[in-house]
Parts: C-alpha cells; sequence; structure tokens
C-alpha cells in the first residue's frame, strides 16, 4: 500500500498523482520483501533478489537506462546478481548483492556514487574498491560496512570529499554492527554499544551537546543503545532492553494499558473519590500547592467555629483556585489545539520546503550538466580564437609583405611600360621604314621582270650567261637562307633567354635594353640597305638609259658591267626582305612580352 505526495510517481500507483489514503498497488509477481523510500523515489526489492523502482528519474537513479520518470514498478538494469539490500538516497540508489559487492546509480555531482568521478549515471555501476560488504546506506552521501566492522565513507560533506569509499573507522578502533545516513550527517553503533556521530550538526542531531560540526565520527557519550534510525535531520535509538522490556519490569503498565479487569476498576473509582489524592495528572502543575491546602484543610476541621470560618474562607480559596486550574487547563488544551495546527502548518511548509528543495537539487543537477558543457565549449571558442587570432597575425604579415611587394613590382611595370612604349615607337618607325623597303623592292621586281622580258629576245648567249648569273643569284639567295636559319636559331636562343628573363624583372630590363640596342642595328642595317637599294635603283636606271640609247647589240661590255652592278642589288633586296620577315617575329615577341607584363 501507498499514499501521500505522488507528483513524480513515486507511490508506484500509475499516475503523478497524490494520494490521501492507503491504496493497494502491484510490484511483481514475486514476494515483496522490504520497500525503501528516498526523496523522490522508491524501490522494492523481491524474494528472487530482483529489484523495481519507481518515481523521479531526473539524474538517472531508478537505473533503468534513461531518464524517464516511471510511475508504476519498473525492472532496474544491470544487475544479473541477486540482491540483498537496497538504500535510496535524495538523488541515487545503492545496490548490495547476496555475493557482498556494492552497485551505485543516479546523481554524482557530489561523488555520492564511489566511482572515482562525478559523471551521472543511468545504470548500477560496481564499486570497485568495496568488497565484503555487509550494509549500505545513503543520504547526500554515501556509507557502507564491511564484514569486519569497518566504516567506509565516501561523497561529499563535513568529512570534505571523497570520489571512492574512504575508511574512517577501522576495525582496531571499533567494529561497527549498525549505521544509518540521514540528510547531510550519520549515526552508527559498534558492538560495545557505543553511538558515534558525524556530519552536520545544524539541529543537534549529532547529540554531542552542541552545534559544532563533525568532519570524523565522535563517540556520543553515555549512550548504549540497540538500533538507531535516521531522519532528514533527527535521530532515534533504542535502548539496549528495549522500550518494552522496560515498561513491562515495572509495577505500572504501558501507557493506555491495564493488566487486567481489577486494575481498571480500581483506577476508576480512584478518579471518581472524594480524596484525590490517588489521582495524578502528568499536565497539573499546581498538585503540590493543592495538596498543601488539603492538609491545612484537615487541620482545621478540629478547631473552634473560628477555625471554622477560616477553613470556610480556605475552601473558597481551594475552590477559587480549582477554578482557575480548570481554566488554565483549558487554556492549556486550546495552547495544545494551536500547538498542533502549528506544527501540521509547520510540516505542510517543511514539506513544500523539501520539495522546492528536492526541485532546487534537481535543477542544480540538471544547471551542472549544463554549465560543464558550456565550459567545455567555451574553451573549445576560446581555442579557436586564439588559433583565428594567430592566423589573422600572420595574414596581416603576409598582406603587408605582398603590398610591398605589389608596389616593388608596379614600380618596375611602369618603368618597364616607358621602355615598352618607347621600344613601340620605334618598332613603329622601323616597321614604316620596311613598308618603303618593300615598295622599292616591288619596283625592283616589276624592272626585273622587264629585264627577263627584254633577255628573252637577246640571243641564246646573252640568255646563257644571264642563266649563269641568275644561279649565282640563287646559290646567293641559298646561302641568304642558310643566314637566315641561323639568325633564326639566334632568335630561338634569345627567346629561351627572354623566357628565363620572366622570372626576374632586373634581367627583363636589361633583355629590353639589349632588345632595343639590336633593334637599333636592325634599323642602321636597314638605313644602310636603303642605301643600297638606292645605288641598285640608281644602276637600274643607268641600265634603262643605256637600254634606250644604245639597244641590246651596242655597247655589251657595258651593259654586262651594268648587269653585274644590278644583280648584288638584287641580291640585297632578297635578303632585306628575309629579314623583315625575321625582324617582325622579334618585334611581336618583344610586344608581345610588354603586353603579359604590363597586364600583370
Amino acid at each position: 500500500f501507498s499514499w501521500g505526495y505522488g507528483k513524480n510517481g513515486a507511490l508506484g500507483q500509475g499516475s503523478f498523482s497524490n494520494c490521501y489514503k492507503p491504496s493497494k498497488i502491484y510490484v511483481s509477481d514475486s514476494l515483496v520483501l522490504a520497500v525503501e523510500c528516498g526523496s523522490q523515489h522508491s524501490g522494492f526489492l523481491t524474494k528472487t533478489g530482483k529489484v523495481l523502482m519507481c518515481g523521479a528519474n531526473h539524474s538517472g537513479q531508478l537505473g533503468i537506462g534513461s531518464r524517464e520518470d516511471k510511475p508504476v514498478a519498473t525492472l532496474m538494469k544491470g544487475i544479473d546478481i541477486p540482491v540483498e539490500q537496497i538504500s535510496l538516497g535524495v538523488t541515487h540508489t545503492l545496490i548490495l548483492t547476496q555475493s557482498r559487492e556494492v552497485f551505485s546509480t543516479g546523481g554524482n555531482n557530489f561523488g555520492q556514487l564511489g566511482l572515482g568521478h562525478k559523471q551521472t549515471m543511468e545504470i548500477p555501476q560496481k564499486l570497485q574498491d568495496l568488497t565484503h560488504i555487509r550494509k549500505v546506506a545513503c543520504g547526500q552521501h554515501s556509507g557502507a560496512i564491511s564484514a569486519d566492522g569497518e566504516l567506509y565513507l565516501w561523497g561529499t560533506c563535513t568529512f570534505g570529499i571523497h570520489l571512492t569509499p574512504h575508511k574512517v573507522v577501522s576495525s582496531e578502533t571499533a567494529k561497527i554492527a549498525e549505521f544509518d545516513i540521514g540528510g547531510s550527517f550519520g549515526v552508527a553503533l559498534d558492538f560495545a554499544g557505543r553511538l558515534w556521530a558525524w556530519g552536520t550538526n545544524t539541529s543537534g542531531e549529532l547529540g554531542l551537546g552542541s552545534y559544532a560540526p563533525k568532519g570524523a565520527p565522535m563517540v556520543v557519550e553515555g549512550k548504549e543503545v540497540a538500533q538507531v534510525y535516521c531522519g532528514s535531520a533527527y535521530v532515534f535509538a533504542v535502548p539496549k532492553k528495549g522500550i518494552y522490556q522496560r515498561y513491562r519490569s515495572r509495577a505500572s503498565p504501558m501507557p493506555g494499558q491495564f493488566r487486567n479487569k481489577e486494575m481498571s476498576e480500581e483506577r476508576y473509582s480512584d478518579l471518581n473519590s472524594k480524596d484525590n489524592s490517588k489521582f495524578s495528572s502528568p499536565y497539573n502543575k499546581d498538585e503540590p500547592a493543592i495538596s498543601t491546602i488539603k492538609g491545612e484543610k484537615n487541620s482545621y476541621e478540629m478547631d473552634s467555629a473560628k477555625g471554622r470560618e477560616e477553613r470556610d474562607k480556605l475552601e473558597a480559596d481551594l475552590r477559587a483556585a480549582l477554578k482557575e486550574l480548570n481554566e488554565a487547563k483549558r487554556e492549556l488544551t486550546s495552547l495544545k489545539q494551536e500547538k498542533n495546527t502549528a506544527i501540521a502548518s509547520l510540516e505542510k511548509e517543511k514539506h513544500e520546503l523539501i520539495m522546492k528543495l528536492n526541485g532546487l537539487e534537481s535543477k542544480y543537477d540538471r544547471d551542472s550538466d549544463a554549465f560543464i558543457k558550456l565550459q567545455l565549449s567555451l574553451n573549445d571558442k576560446e581555442i579557436e580564437l586564439k588559433t583565428v587570432k594567430t592566423e589573422a597575425e600572420l595574414a596581416k604579415q603576409n598582406f603587408s609583405s605582398l603590398r610591398a611587394d605589389y608596389n616593388r613590382v608596379l614600380e618596375s611595370l611602369q618603368s618597364e611600360k616607358q621602355d615598352s612604349t618607347q621600344l613601340l615607337e620605334k618598332a613603329e618607325a622601323f616597321d614604316r621604314e620596311l613598308q618603303r623597303v618593300s615598295k622599292v623592292r616591288t619596283s625592283l621586281e616589276n624592272r626585273n621582270a622587264k629585264l627577263e622580258r627584254l633577255n628573252n629576245e637577246k640571243d641564246a648567249e646573252y640568255f646563257l650567261y644571264a642563266d649563269c648569273r641568275l644561279r649565282k643569284v640563287k646559290s646567293d639567295l641559298a646561302r641568304v637562307f642558310n643566314e637566315l636559319a641561323e639568325t633564326q636559331n639566334k632568335y630561338e636562343s634569345i627567346k629561351k633567354y627572354t623566357d628565363e628573363v620572366k622570372q626576374n624583372l632586373d634581367a627583363a630590363r636589361k633583355e629590353n635594353h639589349e632588345n632595343i640596342l639590336k633593334i637599333e642595328e636592325l634599323i642602321k642595317e636597314k638605313i644602310q640597305l636603303a642605301n643600297e637599294l638606292n645605288q641598285a635603283a640608281h644602276c637600274s636606271e643607268r641600265y634603262d638609259e643605256d637600254v634606250k640609247t644604245d639597244g641590246m647589240g651596242s655597247d655589251k661590255e657595258n651593259r654586262d658591267s651594268n648587269m653585274f652592278d644590278i644583280t648584288p642589288a638584287f641580291y640585297r633586296a632578297s635578303q632585306v626582305e628575309s629579314c623583315k620577315g625575321e625582324i617582325d617575329e622579334k618585334l611581336q615577341g618583344i610586344l608581345a612580352k610588354c603586353t603579359v607584363r604590363v597586364q600583370a
């Protein structure tokens, strides 16, 4: 049966509602041997050694592998060994198996699981350092006693912070028989009957005659008990003889009981007799004064009439005292009712505060986990920020270096652009001169054609002679073509050198200067060729005049000499034509290089 606060499902009734009277619940097909209540969860131990849990599970205290609250009894996971005992704390659970091993699950913000860390667990985990354990208990912290009577504590309390079981009472000091843990304190009982206490002491729960906390177990002097029980901040202790044996050894019966009917009737007659000296009320604080007045009354009854008057007066005083006593009793009853009402109100407020405290603890657990995750996230962000700052500094330095390089390259390109502009102007002038040379060459070709027509009309001897001269010209042309191929090879080597100069701006300037010098030489050569062409043209004009004046048959020797003068001119004209292509290619290559560099 269960009843009371059920908003977290701890009643096991299948709902999250409160219940104001005992209600029957179903737990398991096996017989339930023990029931344990925690702050907001409940546990059931069956005859087969299984553990079933219900209630709040925000910290994994149910040990079912999740954090979902359960309003019905649910089998705990992770333990295949039959269980001997369970103990439920505020947000965690301890399990003692029949093999005397200890498991823990649930909240672990204070190290109360004893696993060496503060990570919350949803499935029971074995405590590796504990063996041969006889009993476990837990509240805000946890504890256990071994078969040798040694006391172990772990978690966070006045004794400090211990993430694993810490021996606080050894078998040489005392052998612990029983113990229990409340909220943030605990008491233990050794085999000699001595009582030990430790922890917070805000309400005097340690029984040491003060409110000072104790970080280690201290002996409570003058108390020999057989059993102890802890609440959240209070303790009950059973003496060695036991409560029932103490009442049996006394002449009077236990409160609220009579040994037989005769005793009951005797007590009833005493209460109704006029002489109520046998009556004893635990609430009558004025009984000695009344007895004194009664004695004086009996003495005055044997006196004279004067004594009777005094006796009447005393009786009146007695009645007034009794009336005041009755009024005091009524006031006492009223005060008791007010006290009970106040106690009930305080208990209700206490329960509400406990629920708020549990809610705050749950919120603290969640906030702690969130804070840890946030702290880890902030640490990662700080590392990323430092990395970004370092990269930004490096990028800034690289940008400064690149900007300086850019300025240098820009200055170099501007200088090179000026050189290229001058070179282009010279190339255009050279191109115009070549066009003029080409016109002269065309004119010479026309004249040559005319001479060929004239030669066809001459005699065979002169034609053979002209043919020989033509072969000589062809051989000269072949030689010029060979020189042109050599010049082309030179140009290829110059081009290769130009590709290498691209890697170094200073070398490029030098190469441009050399190209300018070469162009100037070519221009000089072109001028020389032009002069030769002019001479050839002059010779041709003289030849034409000779042909017109003398005819082909007269003065053959002069005509032959003029023919020989014209032949070198034709040869040089052909050479100029071949050089023009070479010079054009060189100029185009130089212009292309300058254009690429200006674009870059």
